[in-house]
């Protein structure tokens, strides 16, 4: 990710509609994968933070993040142990350390993104749940996900098959943010054609644009609990790392 960016997301996180409509997302996520008691828990990719104060409502948290600037502004607003480090090969951590490891928007940003995902599968506890989230639809591949340093963009099946082929088992899988899809497409076009640097809609819109997209995202959310959309700009993922598979060997 361009450094620029970080500035940019630790201005906006807490306010810019996506942001906001993702914590929602990764909300309804933890609570499918919770447990009785509390977790250790670990995000991969913290960026600069914005999700570690909802994720230590689930258990204890710590988080790696890569670039030292983030680290940087991050612990400016979390007392969380925040460690630098990366995947595949300077992930810190060893075998059955957590009960759930989180990645959101993180594994497009990884060139060797199936070799992360075994690295992950052994610092999991057996019965312990990943959870992903992904930029999907590869055709939208333009300018925002140059910005933000991304390799590629997932279809679903794709994702399951890497998943699946690091030893997880996947448990849930479902594109989301499916209703803002035509406005996307839209404005990813209107980007490619001007060959724009700057991608539409990176910096935070209008109070009354802001919200209206949020209160759309809130209205998919809930949505989501009754309908499995064929299509959307995101993938959520969870999966399980089950004593039956690799381990039993």
């Amino acid at each position: 990710m361009e450094l620029s960016c970080y500035g940019e997301m630790f201005k906006q996180q807490q306010s810019h509609w996506w942001f906001k409509g993702r914590r929602l997302v990764i909300q309804s996520l933890l609570n499918k994968s919770s447990s009785k008691f509390p977790s250790q828990i670990i995000e991969v990719g913290c960026g600069v933070g914005g999700n570690l104060e909802l994720l230590k409502e689930y258990g204890t948290v710590t988080a790696v993040e890569m670039n030292e600037e983030a680290v940087k502004l991050a612990r400016t607003i979390t007392d969380i142990k925040i460690i630098q480090g990366s995947l595949p090969y300077e992930y810190p951590f060893s075998n059955d350390t957590f009960d759930v490891i989180c990645l959101f928007d993180v594994l497009e940003h990884i060139e060797e993104d199936a070799e992360a995902l075994k690295v992950l599968y052994g610092s999991l506890k057996n019965n312990g749940k990943l959870i992903i989230t992904v930029p999907a639809i590869p055709q939208l591949f333009g300018p925002h996900d140059i910005k933000l340093h991304h390799f590629r963009r997932y279809k679903i099946d794709d994702l399951v098959k890497k998943v699946e082929g690091s030893g997880f088992k996947v448990v849930h899988k479902q594109y989301f943010n499916f209703l803002l899809l035509p406005l996307a497409v839209l404005t990813r076009l209107f980007d490619k054609v001007l060959r724009r640097v700057t991608p539409t809609g990176s910096s935070l819109p209008n109070k009354l644009v802001n919200s209206f997209l949020f209160h759309i995202f809130r209205f998919e959310t809930w949505l989501l609990k009754f309908i499995a959309p064929p299509l959307g700009l995101s993938i959520s993922l969870i999966a399980e790392k089950c004593a039956t598979t690799k381990d039993s060997s």
